[in-house]
């Protein structure tokens, strides 16, 4: 029996929400599915809800909905994510860009705003999206970014490409340590959604979360802040006195990773809330280093 759009929406949320997803999110995934295997936005099934869905369609969507059931993400079901409007690939062992993370985006370019031509480094860029979403926003602005994985390096360079910014990005694939001595000093801005989750809190994840690279997930230190208490110590020479970080933090740990930077005598520590009132980015600015080196 042919079905239409609206049957196959209706028939996917009641199958999302038997496996335990919520409406909000079911409704969210739902919308995502349909319109990678049909094509069409939006709109155009709030138009033409009773269109049939073609056998082979039908297929898609139902080994997209077998691959959710076995507790897959459904980005890596369907093999992308959107972040800022713009289509990332993305694949089992890259980590998935989340709309939380484009307030961190949202911030550079605010600060930003006035800098000519800025420089921009990243750690960690995953699938690409800070960079590649950075750089489509600012088509004179380079940057220069690290990733570990080979998975998630190739994977940005993918993104980087399709987005048409590939010329303005410098990619290593390397351990963000090891790279950072090759960097020019003088930079804009350094920004980063590092790995922050205590070890502790790995039983209390979604079972698509911990399907996600752990490397990307979990922090060092007991707290899970090890990184920013490492970064404030290392990046500060590599930046403009005038110039910031832009770091992501998890839930409850901002005014905690401002302090860090207060403490590693970073100048004006700042939060940004995201779109739910959480906090979730800290910036600060290094300040004037030759007069942190003779204090």
């Amino acid at each position: 029996m042919v079905r239409t759009i609206r049957e196959c929406a209706q028939s996917l949320r009641s199958a999302l929400r038997t496996l335990g997803v919520d409406d909000g999110e079911a409704e969210a995934e739902c919308d995502l599915i349909v319109e990678h295997v049909t094509g069409l936005r939006r709109s155009q099934r709030l138009l033409y809800p009773d269109s049939a869905v073609t056998a082979e369609q039908e297929l898609q969507l139902s080994a997209v909905m077998r691959r959710r059931a076995d507790g897959e993400a459904v980005q890596y079901c369907l093999g992308e994510a959107w972040f800022m409007n713009h289509r990332f690939a993305v694949r089992p062992g890259v980590f998935i860009p989340r709309s939380d993370t484009e307030v961190l985006v949202e911030t550079v370019l605010h600060r930003l705003k006035g800098v000519y031509s800025p420089a921009i480094a990243e750690v960690g860029t995953g699938s690409g999206a800070i960079a590649v979403s950075l750089l489509a926003a600012r088509p004179d602005a380079k940057v220069s970014a690290a990733e570990l994985s080979p998975m998630a390096y190739e994977t940005t360079l993918e993104n980087a490409v399709n987005c048409g910014v590939a010329d303005r990005l410098t990619l290593t694939n390397a351990d963000w340590l090891e790279w950072l001595p090759s960097l020019p000093p003088g930079l804009d801005v350094f920004v980063s959604n590092p790995p922050y989750i205590p070890r502790r809190q790995q039983a209390e994840l979604a079972r698509e979360v911990l399907a996600e690279p752990h490397l990307a997930l979990f922090g060092s230190d007991e707290d899970g802040l090890g990184f920013y208490r490492q970064f404030a110590q290392v990046v500060r020479e590599k930046l403009k006195p005038q110039g910031f970080i832009a770091v992501e933090t998890g839930d409850g740990q901002a005014d905690a990773v401002a302090e860090i930077f207060a403490r590693a005598r970073w100048v004006d520590p700042a939060t940004e809330r995201d779109l739910t009132g959480n906090k979730r980015v800290v910036t600060a600015s290094p300040g004037n280093l030759g007069a942190f080196k003779a204090s």
